[in-house]
This record gives C-alpha cells, sequence and structure tokens, in this order.
C-alpha cells in the first residue's frame, strides 16, 4: 500500500505541486485579510438592562477610546502668548489625520440676536491670533458670561482648562 501510494505521488507530481501552490496561494490570500478586533467580549447578557444602556451610550457619544481629555492648569491662561501657543497646538492636531476635533475654548461659541433675520448667529468668542491683552481680556468677559461653558470648558476655582481631542476610531483601536 505504502509502495503504491509513493508511486502515485513520483507519477504526479506536476499535479501534486499545482495543488499544493493554489492551496497555499488561497491560504496565503485568506492570511492577508486578517485583522485585529479590539473590541471586548461581551460578558454582559445583551438582554440585560446595563448592556443596553451601554448601548444607547455609544450611540450618542461615540465608541470607546475615542477621546483624550487634556488638562491645562495656569494662573496666567489668559494672555496672548498662551493663547497664541494655543491655537498652533490646536492646527497642529488637527492636521493630524488621526484626529478628527479639538476641542477647547478656543472654539467656544456663543449665539448672537439676528433680529432683521429673526435668527440666532454663532460667532466664535476668542477670535485668534490675539494681539493685544485688551481683546483677549474682552473675549474672557464673553466666555464667563456663559454658564454652559464654567465647569465644562474651565474651572475659574482652580484655574482649569480642558483640551478634548477626538481620534480616529480606526487610529485609536490600532
Amino acid at each position: 500500500m505504502w509502495y503504491s501510494l509513493g508511486q502515485k505521488i513520483v507519477k504526479f507530481r506536476n499535479l501534486n505541486l499545482l495543488v499544493l501552490f493554489l492551496i497555499t496561494a488561497f491560504l496565503g490570500y485568506k492570511a492577508s485579510q486578517i485583522q485585529m478586533s479590539y473590541e471586548f467580549n461581551k460578558s454582559i447578557p445583551t438582554n440585560t438592562t446595563t448592556y443596553k444602556d451601554y448601548v444607547e451610550f455609544q450611540k450618542k457619544f461615540g465608541g470607546d477610546g475615542e477621546l483624550v481629555v487634556v488638562g491645562i492648569e495656569s494662573k496666567n491662561f489668559y494672555t496672548t502668548s498662551n493663547f497664541n501657543a494655543l491655537e498652533k497646538l490646536h492646527q497642529s492636531l488637527k492636521n493630524n489625520l488621526a484626529i478628527t476635533e479639538v476641542t477647547s475654548v478656543l472654539n467656544a461659541v456663543h449665539l448672537v440676536k439676528d433680529t432683521i433675520a429673526e435668527r440666532f448667529n454663532s460667532v466664535k468668542i476668542f477670535q485668534s491670533p490675539f494681539t493685544s491683552n485688551q481683546q483677549l481680556d474682552s473675549s474672557k468677559k464673553i466666555i464667563e458670561n456663559i454658564p454652559l461653558y464654567k465647569g465644562l470648558l474651565y474651572s475659574t476655582n482652580n484655574n482649569a482648562f480642558l483640551l478634548g481631542i477626538t481620534v480616529n476610531k480606526d487610529s485609536a483601536n490600532s
């Protein structure tokens, strides 16, 4: 039996090599399509309220690990040099392909009533680059009069300011 099997392998060696080559090529093609999954195992049953709340949270606010929060603490934050440096940081982060959005007080807007068109227009509070401290101080007064941003983008209690960086999901998972 082994002798006849050996004879058949030798006799049909070209066909055997072709079949082995095709199988190897097919498996190599399939191996090139393998991707890593960074999703967590679903250890919580999908019919529980906790899991449903988690899925709803992801729909509303995005996936896990996509937001990087940077805190800045400075008593002298409202200076032209600091704000111009923050603008440069914003631009360099936005030029990175892995980053989709950068949020800080520099992006803050306020609503201005347009009585002619009968609507509200959103206007950026901080118009950079800043050339004078008077320009910066007037913008500071505007943002401090909008309670929405207090505690969200800045805290006057401890001179802390938030910089939120949203990372592309594919880049965050790689």
